[in-house]
């Protein structure tokens, strides 16, 4: 799949109502038209940017669903407060996927979960990784195909390798490497794309522990749950040594 990596800058105080209108307006809208919306972030770090994820299943088809969304009635409408909301919207990479992009219902998200991304840049072309880590959930690379629809610029000359991992990225960096970003994400309510904190119950009335997601989404917290003589919830007891998951 080709899948564009785009982060806005925002005007300060307003990504809030950016979110609140992509996830209104421009998701199922744009996946009427053979788009898929994988994710949509904000960033932790940057309080005035807003990241999101789209997918195609080609370059023919970018371009096609690009025309119909750009010229079509759901943009002509609702996207001049869109862009009111923006400062850039040009900071966008141009990937093919090496691991897919998972997707989940987008009910089960949970905004206080968070996404990893690292960015990892090369002077040139470079290989596939042979490996990728157990806590990858994606991981991308630039695809090189000509931008065929210039009405929505990309970052040109770039060598790019994402990860996005479900803790902070611990592989090496290759010497190659000339530059690293990394962003920590938080997954709006509508984004397909995150790494659920898990709270699950395993037969609560017969059983006396849960699994709780950590706050990191690296791994779980054993819940130990205390009981009455007749059944009722007394208390709880967290071991905070986290479990990792694989």
């Amino acid at each position: 799949m080709i899948v564009e990596l785009r982060r806005y800058t925002l005007r300060e105080g307003r990504r809030d109502e950016l979110i609140d209108l992509f996830d209104r307006e421009f998701v199922e809208t744009q996946e009427e038209l053979g788009m898929a919306v994988l994710g949509q972030f904000r960033d932790l770090d940057r309080p005035d940017q807003f990241v999101w994820l789209r997918g195609f299943t080609d370059m023919q088809a970018r371009r096609t669903s690009l025309t119909a969304f750009y010229s079509g009635p759901v943009w002509a409408k609702h996207g001049p407060a869109a862009n009111a909301t923006m400062l850039d919207s040009d900071d966008v990479l141009l990937l093919r996927e090496i691991v897919a992009v998972p997707v989940s219902d987008r009910s089960t998200a949970n905004p206080e979960s968070v996404l990893h991304a690292t960015i990892w840049y090369w002077a040139g072309p470079f290989p596939d990784p042979t490996h990728s880590s157990t806590q990858t959930l994606a991981l991308l690379r630039t695809e090189y195909a000509p931008n065929d629809y210039p009405r929505l610029p990309i970052r040109e000359q770039e060598h790019a390798l994402v990860w996005l991992t479900r803790s902070p990225l611990q592989e090496g960096v290759p010497t190659e490497v000339v530059k690293t970003e990394r962003f920590r994400l938080s997954p709006t309510r509508r984004s397909s794309l995150h790494w659920r904190t898990q709270q699950r119950a395993v037969d609560a009335e017969r059983h006396a522990r849960w699994c709780v997601g950590s706050g990191r989404g690296d791994g779980v917290y054993a819940t130990h749950v205390g009981r009455t003589a007749d059944g009722r919830l007394a208390s709880f007891v967290t071991d905070f040594r986290v479990v990792l998951l694989e």
